[in-house]
């Protein structure tokens, strides 16, 4: 990702921290390095706020940095509940998102968590007390959960000395019980959480797949058989989210997608036979236990995305919701295949060449460019709107936002080329606006935000001031004025 994506998290920090956090011991800073640590103690606000959710303010309340921090930054305690939970955030910030942790760091964090468990708690700062007491109760309950979080502005994975560093220091917390465990955050996971609900989900889940083969060369697959009642659990947990790298959301409605459900409910042994499959691709593919192919064998996925077979999904939660009796002996082929060591656009690739099932339509193909993905990150941080790209998803409320569509067509209006126009006006689906020539021509290759924003509502003010036109009109008046 580029420095673009660091600009957005740095403007969400200043937005919602920066004014939150104390500032009372920078005084003798310059302005530049004063700013550089109120967005390293935001990014730690932030962080701790994705590990336990609050708001803005108590997350801001919440960061203790300075001096004698012991190696922390940011702490949150839970109390109550099956086990209490502590979570310990060690943040560092970079405007070239190239945050630096080594080895001394790694060292003085967890020298401040042997501080804390010997209840040394007079060696911290005096922003760090006000938690003392949430913390013995957590220790009274019995041993809490410790998360540390590696909150980095940076993209680059850890050195392996580092790693190695980490995991033994981890190793020997947990030589008695497992307590500690260590979360590296990086770019990627701070730009999902301050795009919210408009970010594509990173979503990990077990799964189990029946006879599976594996593929290992040139990159790593399995195929196997699911269930349908564990495909329906997933989409149930996950709903949407699954399909966020695919080229259109699923068409619940569509005719393909009424047969499949007929099908597994009037004939789910056959199911498995008339089903094209699931396509979905993981960051990470780890068996859990031993898995030997042609047998049953459990998986940990990470950074799942179902990118062929959308329909087929939600097509089998439904079914299973309406009748699980009939529809639980369906069984479905699922493909995984791993991202681990693909070349850049395999994924992008792959998605593409496998939506075949339902008619694809040009602009469909649209919502995987790269312009389109950075318009709909741009309409949520810089505008607080919502772009959708996808058919199958909803349509915001216009005061809201608007759809790739009805850009394309308000583009269109306002462009020079009074050709597009006449396109968007006699084509009721815009096919032809979707071509390549005509769509660069619209969107270029870096599409403004701003521009697409404001040429959407004049398109939405001209027609509106058209209809009040035509109700003093009639015949060809009125029909010009359409």
């Amino acid at each position: 990702m580029s420095k673009l994506h660091v600009g957005y998290v740095r403007k969400a920090i200043e937005e919602r921290f920066i004014d939150l956090v104390d500032r009372s011991d920078l005084g003798r800073f310059s302005d530049a390095k004063r700013h550089q640590a109120l967005l390293s103690r935001g990014l730690a606000a932030l962080a701790v706020q994705m590990e336990q959710p609050c708001s803005d303010r108590v997350a801001a309340l919440r960061v203790f940095d300075g001096q004698d921090d012991q190696g922390l930054d940011s702490i949150a305690v839970e109390v109550g509940g099956a086990q209490s939970r502590i979570c310990l955030v060690q943040a560092k910030w970079s405007d070239e998102n190239k945050g630096r942790f080594g080895e001394d760091d790694v060292h003085k964090m967890f020298h401040g968590l042997d501080l804390m468990l010997d209840r040394r708690f007079s060696r911290f700062n005096r922003r760090f007390q006000p938690f003392v007491e949430d913390i013995e109760r957590a220790y009274e309950s019995g041993a809490p959960k410790i998360t540390m979080v590696l909150a980095l502005m940076r993209e680059a994975p850890l050195s392996d000395g580092v790693r190695d560093l980490i995991q033994m220091k981890v190793d020997a917390q947990n030589d008695v019980e497992e307590m500690v465990e260590v979360k590296i955050l990086t770019l990627r996971d701070f730009r999902r959480a301050i795009l919210g609900d408009a970010a594509a989900p990173k979503i990990d889940a077990q799964v189990q797949l029946d006879g599976f083969v594996q593929e290992s060369t040139p990159y790593k697959a399995m195929y196997g058989t699911m269930t349908v009642p564990d495909l329906a659990d997933l989409y149930e947990e996950h709903r949407r989210g699954l399909f966020a790298r695919n080229i259109r959301d699923s068409l619940d409605l569509s005719d393909v997608n009424i047969k499949i459900r007929n099908t597994l409910l009037e004939e789910p042994e056959h199911f498995w036979y008339f089903s094209n499959g699931i396509t979905m691709l993981c960051e990470t593919i780890k068996p859990i236990g031993r898995a030997l192919p042609g047998k049953v064998g459990n998986f940990h996925l990470t950074g799942i995305s179902v990118v062929n077979g959308a329909q087929t999904v939600s097509a089998i939660h439904r079914a299973f919701t309406k009748a699980p009796d009939k529809a639980q002996d369906g069984r479905v082929m699922v493909r995984l295949i791993s991202l681990e060591n693909c070349p850049p656009g395999f994924g992008d690739q792959v998605t593409t060449t496998t939506n075949t099932q339902n008619p694809i339509e040009e602009r469909d193909f649209k919502s995987l460019d790269p312009g389109q993905v950075q318009l709909r990150d741009d309409f949520t941080l810089l505008l607080n709107r919502v772009y959708v790209t996808k058919r199958g998803e909803s349509v915001p409320d216009p005061a809201h936002g608007c759809s790739i569509t009805e850009a394309a067509e308000a583009l269109a209006a306002a462009s020079p080329n009074a050709q597009l126009a006449a396109v968007a006006k006699r084509d009721q689906h815009a096919s032809e606006l979707w071509e390549d020539g005509n769509y660069q021509e619209l969107f270029g290759p870096k599409p403004n935000a701003f521009r697409v924003w404001r040429c959407v509502e004049l398109l939405r003010d001209v027609r509106a001031e058209l209809q009040r036109m035509r109700e003093g009109l009639v015949w060809r008046a009125d029909a010009a004025a359409f």
